[in-house]
């Protein structure tokens, strides 16, 4: 792991990072990756939180449908229902 990590923030120098930036890209990605890995096994419910909501308590907090609302905004919110398994009621 500290191989790989080591020759992709190389490569980021490469590209016009500085070192401590690379280092900090890497980081950040890495960090992003176990956060969503956490956040979608809390989501599932095999590991406990009381912060994050289940699946279903997750899916009441999506927007209702607005008629008058642009376009974009109604295909955003039932892009986000289908990524997360809700069907889109109407």
């Amino acid at each position: 792991m500290l191989q790989r990590g080591t020759e992709v923030m190389v490569s980021l120098v490469h590209l016009g990072f500085s070192p401590t930036n690379a280092v900090l890209a890497l980081d950040l990605v890495i960090d992003l990756v176990i956060d969503h890995c956490r956040r979608t096994e809390q989501m599932d419910g095999r590991v406990p939180s009381p912060s994050m909501p289940s699946r279903e308590a997750f899916a009441t907090t999506w927007p209702q449908s607005d008629p008058d609302a642009a376009p974009e905004f109604q295909d955003t919110v039932q892009a986000g229902k289908r990524s997360t398994q809700i069907r889109a009621s109407g």
